[in-house]
């Protein structure tokens, strides 16, 4: 036979609870502002002017003598048996074109920046900042800052 289960009693503090206390009333809504006045259209500035596109990268020297025309003295040239290393220092990145002897004269056949270009290893904008100036003849090399 199992055995019979049986609530307890309620105890009589707990029988009579106090009622709960009235709420508060709710805050009133805080008034809209104004409403802005629009601007007549012949108030409104314009827009700027769109930016220019960036310029082309300069054509890629293909031989000592051009590289030398287009970016001035190098900042380092590292020579080997067999080739050349010729470093520019801009302002915000540095140029590397790699040389190599073809038919009596040094040949560009590699080039790079650093920080390197977004989908090559040459990044255009670099290359630009280091172009020499016509008139201007002297170095395009810098110290890197």
């Amino acid at each position: 036979m199992a055995p019979e289960i049986m609530a307890a009693p309620v105890p009589q503090q707990m029988a009579s609870l106090p009622p709960p206390p009235p709420m508060a009333a709710p805050l009133p809504l805080p008034e809209p502002p104004p409403p802005v006045p629009e601007m007549p259209v012949e108030m409104i500035p314009p827009l700027p002017p769109e930016p220019p596109p960036p310029p082309p990268p300069p054509p890629m020297p293909t031989d000592a003598q051009s590289l030398r025309a287009a970016y001035g003295t190098p900042a380092f040239i590292r020579r080997e048996s067999d080739s050349e290393l010729w470093r520019y220092d801009g302002m915000k990145c540095a140029a590397f074109f790699f040389l190599y002897p073809e038919d009596g004269a040094y040949r560009v056949r590699h080039t790079e920046t650093s920080p390197r270009g977004a989908d090559a290893p040459a990044d255009p904008d670099c290359l630009r900042s280091l172009v020499v100036p016509a008139a201007a003849g002297a170095a395009a090399s810098a110290p890197m800052l």
